[in-house]
């Protein structure tokens, strides 16, 4: 017989474990405990993903006001889950003038960490590169994103699980490989996230942008801020972001 993982998607901690054994510590005890196997294939895999995520398919329907009040609600009880962190994140573009009086292209991202159904912290980025700046937003949360992961690693917070809830559908796509990424910034990126899946369980939401989500709202005026605040040490060059970060 070959070898299972385990999907659970209502226990004492959720996501998916390599062993029966792993899976039992979970649900054993745990009122309406909900779990499935799948072959540790590919496919299987994919197929345990789409599993622990039934909710966020069959709520996300209707307006998109209602789907990013859905959000919102959802992001909360996620934020409440043991060792499991909720972070929102957007990106912004725009022309400003840098020391020197030139006006230059600018990406800026926000990023909103929420816990227990609060704000516990924001972080906030600029990067003047001018090959990243014709992504426009996109760059923004890319950059936003890879922050937020980088943030939770290096500074050793104890999370197991982090929820990314993004706007733009890529966030998502490229980092699963659901999209081909055709630029170098898009394939960093999946490689980065990818190699960091390593080391905390990463899963992703998508939120309609300005429709009332007060912490999506949140992450946007972040990332428009961060602009005001160019002159401050606040940079990213992009040396940062493809050497020490990114995974080839």
């Amino acid at each position: 017989m070959g070898k299972k993982i385990y999907a659970v998607l209502n226990g004492k901690k959720t996501g998916l474990f390599d062993t029966w054994a792993e899976c039992q510590k979970q649900v054993i005890g745990f009122s309406k405990a909900k779990y499935k196997s799948f072959p540790n294939t590919k496919e299987g895999i994919k197929k345990a993903k789409d599993y622990l995520k039934p909710e966020d398919k069959t709520d996300l329907k209707g307006d998109k006001t209602t789907i990013a009040d859905t959000v919102h609600k959802r992001s909360i009880e996620l934020s409440k889950e043991d060792k499991h962190i909720v972070v929102y994140v957007d990106g912004s573009y725009g022309k400003i003038k840098n020391d020197e009086g030139n006006e230059i292209k600018v990406v800026t991202g926000g990023a909103i960490f929420v816990k227990n159904g609060e704000i516990i912290d924001r972080l906030y980025a600029i990067s003047e590169d001018q090959d990243m700046a014709q992504m426009q937003n996109v760059a923004g949360e890319i950059l936003s994103s890879v922050r937020a992961i980088d943030h939770i690693i290096k500074n050793k917070i104890k999370y197991e699980k982090m929820t990314i809830i993004y706007d733009y559908q890529g966030i998502e796509k490229w980092a699963t490989g659901e999209w081909k990424r055709k630029k170098i910034y898009t394939e960093k990126y999946h490689n980065y996230v990818n190699n960091m899946m390593k080391k905390i369980k990463i899963d992703f939401i998508h939120c309609p942008g300005h429709k009332g989500n007060i912490y999506n709202e949140e992450a946007d005026r972040l990332a428009g801020y961060a602009k005001d605040c160019y002159k401050e040490n606040s940079k990213v060059d992009m040396e940062y972001f493809l050497e020490n970060i990114s995974v080839v």
